[in-house]
């Protein structure tokens, strides 16, 4: 994949983040538990600080300090959706629905998944590194 593919769905994910946060605070301000408005800030958080780590990459790419490969962008964008993707449906499910236990069954597992496939993007980010 380009890395054109990988800056334009994180700047997705980025107004994805900024929408997500106003339905939060206003749509679900009511709805949402206080630590189900924590965890919806966290998944917030984490997208966009990831997202935007993702374009930093991309430009350390174009100025040759990290090699181009972007096995470590595709590991952080998967991790992004499963990991943030996971807290917003559990928030939601803990909250609306009562915490359905075949949401959490399906959703729970998501969370670490995606938690380690971002530890791991940015790891291998390391090893990317161009020695000069």
């Amino acid at each position: 994949m380009k890395t054109s593919f990988f800056l334009r769905l994180s700047i997705i994910s980025i107004a994805a983040a900024i929408i997500l946060g106003a339905f939060g605070a206003h749509a679900l301000e009511n709805i949402l538990c206080p630590y189900c408005t924590e965890i919806w800030e966290k998944s917030i958080f984490y997208q966009l600080t990831n997202s935007i780590g993702i374009i930093l990459l991309i430009i350390l790419q174009k100025q040759q300090i990290i090699k181009e490969k972007n096995t470590n962008l595709f590991l952080l964008l998967m991790g992004i959706i499963l990991f943030c993707g996971s807290l917003y449906t559990l928030a939601i499910a803990k909250s609306i629905l009562n915490e359905q236990h075949w949401i959490k069954s399906i959703m729970g597992p998501l969370t670490p998944i995606g938690g380690t496939l971002l530890i791991t993007g940015w790891i291998i980010s390391i090893f990317h590194i161009k020695n000069k």
